[in-house]
């Protein structure tokens, strides 16, 4: 599906309805700018960013938990968000019974692996994770991002995964919260540290999106490339005051 597509199909009057009747607080506004990239990629279910509560008619919070992450509980909600801002990596991009042999390796160990690649180490990534990255790179390069042209300057300035989990962090304190594992101001408190680490590490929404998109292409190597490219069409329309609007909102810093 081209971005063109993609874009035809996003908040349409059923959306534009759910935002306004769950309309977000002005001074919380920008912290519903964290988790809305997946979110944002769920459209296709009802999913709008620009809420805290999300439209479950067609697909509930309780359903993605239990399916992506394993996840029944508060208590595992909360865990996977610890983790997931604390260490990150693999393993916890999914449901630990489909990784349960799988080595854990931490967010730290991948950015390391990323840098030696990037200094021209080819053996620091696998076939897959290698093929999967310059391909989302290489689908990156050449969109226009408010009113700037994205070069592989732009990508290669970007050297860390952590945006691939802090914002699944962010995800999983929104779904927790609609799941009704969490309060308001507990998933609120989870967006506003979430925000506050992307803050003092990206100099831009544009660098967290590449950033997401990195992590995302590493850990999720073996994924069709044309769910990777509809989640970059999510990150570029969040900027779109027409169409996602959600990190036009505020600046990141």
């Amino acid at each position: 599906m081209g971005i063109l597509d993609f874009i035809g199909g996003v908040l349409g009057k059923e959306d534009r309805k759910f935002i306004e009747e769950n309309a977000v607080a002005d001074d919380k506004k920008i912290l519903v700018q964290m988790g809305a990239i997946i979110i944002y990629a769920n459209n296709a279910h009802g999913w709008t960013p620009q809420t805290l509560k999300i439209n479950q008619a067609k697909l509930t919070a309780a359903e993605v938990l239990k399916e992506s992450w394993d996840i029944e509980s508060r208590e595992e909600a909360q865990e996977h968000i610890d983790a997931l801002i604390s260490t990150g990596g693999w393993r916890l991009a999914g449901g630990t019974e489909e990784y349960e042999d799988t080595e854990v390796e931490s967010r730290a160990q991948i950015d390391e692996r990323l840098a030696r690649y990037a200094a021209g180490d080819d053996s620091a990534l696998s076939p897959d994770e290698s093929e999967m990255l310059e391909e989302v790179v290489d689908e990156i390069i050449g969109y226009d991002w408010n009113k700037l042209e994205i070069t592989s300057n732009t990508t290669d300035s970007v050297t860390t995964t952590l945006a691939w989990d802090i914002d699944r962090a962010a995800l999983i304190s929104r779904l927790g919260y609609n799941a009704g594992f969490f309060s308001e101001a507990e998933t609120l408190d989870v967006l506003r540290k979430t925000r506050a680490i992307a803050a003092s590490k990206f100099g831009s929404w544009l660098d967290y999106g590449i950033s997401f998109m990195k992590g995302r292409a590493v850990v999720m190597c073996e994924s069709d490339l044309s769910g990777m490219v509809d989640v970059w069409g999510s990150i570029h329309l969040l900027m779109d005051p027409k169409w996602g609007e959600v990190w036009s909102w505020a600046p990141l810093k």
